[in-house]
């Protein structure tokens, strides 16, 4: 048994160590606590700057998206398994698939477009050069596509991005350009060649003493140097109604229809005489337009012109105007020409408005015909926001239709 006298230094070390159990106790507590709290600090730091992080990178995907959205290039995204990822609106447009149709799926599984196909497999394999291809559909199109491989740090490839451009309406544009250059070297060269002829002919002595024949040479050559003129002047007025800035320049007053049809009238009644064919207005109450007086009167000579040259003798030659009265048009005058020649085939009907295109071209050109004249009304109505019509049968004559929108509804 202990001393009874070291019971008390014996009770008071062991309060020293209880004492100092619970300040170390109280220590590890605070200290831990710390440590938690600097952990939990770490963690919404941590957590703070991945959410940053990750709105970034969001925002970066949204913007990424808006400008493939946005822009008129079509652009596709394929990862390196040729799956597709992104596409722009462009892109959709041309390839008749949305991006949620596409997204995820192989493109040769999305796309039934075999050149497409053969062009991403031959980027993949490393060839660096452009092609031009056909893409099937409704509608042909032709597209140039580029490329650009996705390849990280490592050099390893990672996707590839297609640019495809829609070309179709410049190869159209060339197309045009190399017909309209065809038909009027075709037009131009056969007067000329006629004009040619008979001047070599009239310079051959035998024919000095001939009176007869050589005054109808001369009026041969005179024939063909008035259609060489015709055609120019008809080239020019389309050049100048074709002008970019021709539509907002246009100067157009509220006239009346009646006075340019009876000018109309005046101006071909000598030829319409001489084919046996009767002109014949036909006006409902007194027809009024915003129009430009002198292309609409060119319009409308045109129409009749056109149907005096194909009606038969005989014939009657009708020119209605209705709407548009009493200098307020309440609906879009109408004013029509009718005739009862030999009409058009439904198959022609869709192309007559195109420059020197021809139903029957030895025909045309034997009456006098340009091959501009309904070119030319077609791109008149276009200035005047109108448009033309036709409607027509074989054998049974053709209704050509001139619509002048009401002021009120012009865009």
């Amino acid at each position: 048994m202990p001393d009874s006298s070291l019971l008390p230094l014996l009770a008071g070390a062991l309060a020293l160590i209880a004492v100092a159990a619970i300040i170390v106790c109280a220590f590890l507590v605070a200290a831990y606590r710390r440590v938690r709290r600097r952990q939990r600090q770490d963690a919404a730091r941590h957590e703070a700057r991945f959410a940053e992080r990750e709105a970034a990178f969001i925002a970066a995907n949204a913007r990424l998206d808006a400008v493939l959205r946005s822009i008129d290039v079509g652009v596709m995204v394929l990862d390196q398994d040729q799956r597709i990822t992104n596409m722009s609106h462009a892109a959709e447009g041309m390839l008749a698939l949305t991006h949620r149709q596409a997204s995820g799926r192989l493109i040769q599984e999305a796309l039934r477009q075999p050149e497409l196909n053969r062009c991403v497999a031959a980027a993949l394999a490393g060839d660096d050069q452009e092609a031009e291809i056909s893409l099937l559909g409704d509608t042909t199109r032709r597209i140039r596509v580029a490329h650009q491989r996705l390849v990280n740090r490592q050099g390893r490839l990672e996707g590839l991005v297609l640019i495809l451009t829609d070309l179709t309406h410049l190869r159209r544009l060339e197309t045009v350009r190399t017909d309209f250059a065809s038909n009027v070297s075709h037009e131009l060269r056969t007067p000329i060649t006629n004009i040619k002829g008979y001047v070599e002919t009239l310079l051959d002595p035998a024919l000095a003493a001939d009176e007869a024949q050589r005054e109808q040479f001369l009026r041969i050559i005179s024939k063909n140097a008035d259609r060489l003129s015709a055609i120019v002047e008809d080239m020019l007025m389309l050049a100048q109604i074709e002008r970019p800035e021709a539509k907002e320049s246009l100067a157009v007053e509220h006239a009346r229809i009646a006075p340019i049809i009876d000018s109309v009238i005046a101006a071909l009644s000598n030829e319409a005489a001489s084919r046996s064919v009767s002109l014949k207005p036909e006006l409902s109450d007194d027809p009024w337009a915003e129009v430009n007086p002198p292309l609409i009167e060119q319009a409308i000579s045109n129409l009749v012109a056109n149907a005096v040259r194909y009606s038969p003798a005989g014939a009657t030659v009708r020119i209605r105007a209705r709407g548009g009265a009493d200098k307020r048009p309440a609906e879009p005058v109408r004013i029509e020409v009718i005739d009862n020649g030999p009409g058009i085939g439904e198959e022609h009907l869709g192309r007559i408005f195109e420059r020197f295109y021809r139903v029957e071209k030895a025909r045309g050109r034997e009456r006098g015909g340009t091959g501009l004249g309904l070119a030319i009304v077609k791109h008149i109505m276009n200035l005047h926001r109108g448009t033309v019509e036709v409607e027509s049968e074989l054998g049974r004559g053709s209704t050509f239709r001139l619509l002048l929108p009401t002021p009120e509804s012009r865009p």
